[in-house]
């Protein structure tokens, strides 16, 4: 009886150190099971780091975050989500984006074509009456071959030919609102000279003495940025006409005027 006794109550004090060490472990913090979960959590949030980043971290601490929610309020986790979807649907739907402008309601392509026999065409320059000038192939070649250009005019969908003469080469510059037209056209085999076009004709404008000029843009005053290079000489001048008067802008040796 009493080595029986004895067993019975090795037994019982085995069990009651097992629950003590069970009962310390908790109390400690130690316990296998919270460990392998909290380890899980780790390499996991380590997984998406090195994969996607920054992004896999937000993307992780969003997960955790609803994880928690669901857990510890399971009913605050949808009230949490709709008032996200409430505001970012104001938010994607209100300012700044109400404040800017409408977008144009459509465009519209037109083909300016080309000149007869033509096959190229370049557009410079646009006034706001629509009015288009620039360059096209006049569907001549020059002795080596080459395209020869000229200026054209484009108003209300018809493209016109403005070039000074049929086998030389011409360029429309600038365009005004009164329909005054820039353009610098061959005069002599390497001579080009500066032009004024309006009312149908082309009015060549004076050069500082013997020069090539050039012209660029125009504006509503009737002036003229332009460049010329007297003969002779490899200096480039910045001029200006002023209702067709010249002025040497004289700015450097070397300059060039593009626009006014």
């Amino acid at each position: 009886m009493i080595r029986l006794h004895c067993n019975h109550l090795g037994l019982n004090y085995a069990s009651f150190q097992s629950k003590i060490a069970n009962m310390s472990m908790l109390g400690a913090g130690t316990d296998p099971a919270p460990d392998r979960a909290q380890e899980m959590n780790v390499t996991w949030l380590r997984s998406l780091a090195k994969k996607y980043g920054a992004f896999g971290l937000i993307l992780a601490a969003v997960v955790l975050a609803v994880h928690w929610l669901w857990k510890r309020a399971p009913l605050l986790l949808p009230a949490v989500l709709t008032a996200m979807a409430i505001f970012l649907y104001f938010y994607f739907n209100s300012y700044p984006w109400e404040s800017l402008p409408p977008a144009p309601s459509a465009y519209r392509i037109v083909d300016l074509g080309f000149l007869p026999g033509g096959q190229e065409l370049g557009p410079v320059a646009i006034n706001n009456s629509r009015q288009i000038v620039g360059y096209a192939d006049n569907g001549k070649r020059d002795s080596k071959g080459n395209p020869i250009y000229h200026a054209f005019i484009w108003n209300d969908g018809r493209l016109k030919d403005i070039g000074t003469a049929p086998n030389a080469m011409s360029y429309a510059t600038g365009i005004n609102d009164q329909g005054q037209i820039a353009l610098t056209a061959q005069t002599g085999k390497k001579e080009f000279r500066a032009f004024l076009w309006e009312s149908g004709s082309a009015k060549k404008l004076p050069g500082p003495g013997t020069s090539v000029t050039a012209s660029a843009q125009i504006n509503n005053r009737q002036q003229i940025a332009g460049s010329a290079v007297k003969t002779g000489q490899n200096r480039i001048t910045a001029i200006e006409w002023n209702q067709g008067k010249l002025k040497d802008l004289g700015i450097s040796r070397m300059s060039a005027s593009s626009g006014i």
